[in-house]
């Protein structure tokens, strides 16, 4: 056994033989078979794929520049998913499961997705979320990504407001996820869309824009699979929206049935809930393609990394996006007030750059303010502009402005 492995084993044996005797009772042969298959495992991984572990070691910020991240997009064929199958009370079905994701990895995964996160240790009549039993199950698979193949990221998806999903990343003396699905992400802007009013949008930038660094995103545009109304309706409670009659709105709006509504998309039930919901694509969701396509600019600029829908304008957008380290995690968010609750400025800066995407959700014409006097680019039209403090954007218009 070659010194990486033995040199990394070393670095998280105690806490991993004591989380694992924790979770099962100190059952030490079965820990003692989970160190035999990792050890196996770490045999059975290519020179190739060691040396990519080597290189991540190197750089463990690696998958957080938007560089890397852009091939992480595209490389789909790298992504492979692992069904997490019942409640994991006995420690031979962990390491059967850590046997199959190490067995992706040698394979060539680079991002695998643990389906079913939700069902883990799930006792009926209890609540599932920040279960300790969980937690501890996800440090266990993280460390032995962490020994065995850390060039391999883990990601999954947790249903819910931000206070569900975020404890799911760990800490960063003791990450779980690697990446998290954002399940807030799609129906809170689809709603800005049906509104017109960016107040709540705003206040989701807000909540997930100051994260620490080990606080990543996988962005997917999951629309055809359906899109569900769980919205903060605590904050929009506070606009007078009540949560059940703006869900019947949504619905009305984005099935085409609500008075001068261009959307085109179909309703569709949560099996599991009893929710209803609309899917379709971008362009059914807006009734507009200048909208499409003002949605799909704002999905790029999100933190993370975004999955968005290709076409010619997205890979123009995505191109700019991993030329400018601007949109590298860690990059200062901000949404400056605007005076216009129809449109929305995010800021960003990292390392002396700084970038504004400024938004339209309106099918009127928009002049809004922007407190931040300038010269910038346009990165769409290439041009020049001096920014005094008004900016005028066409219906549905966006700006991609990058300061210098």
């Amino acid at each position: 056994m070659t010194s990486d492995y033995l040199i990394r084993k070393d670095r998280f044996y105690s806490e991993f033989q004591f989380i694992y005797s924790e979770l099962y009772r100190a059952n030490g042969a079965a820990f003692d078979d989970l160190l035999k298959l990792m050890q196996e495992a770490y045999k059975n991984r290519s020179a190739a794929l060691k040396r990519k572990d080597r290189s991540a070691l190197s750089n463990m910020n690696w998958y957080r520049s938007a560089k890397e991240q852009d091939r992480l997009i595209r490389r789909k064929e790298k992504q492979e998913r692992l069904a997490l199958n019942g409640n994991f009370e006995q420690p031979e079905l962990l390491n059967q499961a850590v046997k199959k994701l190490l067995e992706l990895a040698n394979g060539g995964a680079e991002l695998i997705m643990l389906d079913g996160i939700s069902g883990l240790f799930c006792i009926p009549g209890t609540e599932w979320q920040n279960k300790t039993k969980v937690h501890i199950f996800l440090r266990i698979l993280r460390i032995c990504v962490e020994i065995v193949c850390p060039s391999v990221l883990l990601y999954g998806h947790i249903p819910g407001q931000t206070e569900n999903y975020l404890p799911y990343f760990g800490t960063p003396e003791k990450p779980e996820l690697h990446l998290l699905s954002d399940p807030e992400m799609l129906p809170t802007i689809w709603q800005t869309a049906a509104t017109r009013d960016t107040r709540l949008l705003a206040n989701y930038l807000n909540k997930i824009g100051h994260q620490p660094e080990n606080r990543i995103f996988y962005r997917t545009r999951d629309e055809e699979k359906g899109i569900f109304w769980d919205l903060d309706y605590t904050y929009l409670e506070t606009l007078q929206m009540n949560e059940e009659s703006h869900k019947k709105f949504l619905q009305s709006y984005f099935t085409g049935s609500f008075k001068e509504s261009p959307a085109k998309a179909h309703r569709v039930k949560n099996k599991e809930t009893g929710d209803w919901g609309v899917r379709g694509s971008s362009l059914e969701l807006a009734g507009d393609e200048r909208l499409s396509e003002l949605v799909n600019a704002f999905f790029i600029q999100l933190g993370g990394i975004p999955v968005p829908e290709e076409s010619k304008h997205n890979a123009k957008l995505l191109k700019f996006r991993r030329e400018n380290h601007v949109f590298d995690c860690g990059a200062d968010l901000w949404t400056p007030g605007t005076d216009n609750n129809a449109s929305i400025g995010v800021g960003l800066y990292k390392e002396g750059q700084k970038f504004y995407g400024l938004y339209n959700f309106s099918p009127d014409e928009q002049v809004f303010s922007l407190h931040d006097p300038g010269h910038y680019r346009n990165v769409l039209s290439g041009k020049e502009v001096d920014i005094v403090n008004l900016v005028r954007l066409k219906p549905y218009g966006f700006a991609w402005l990058l300061e210098g």
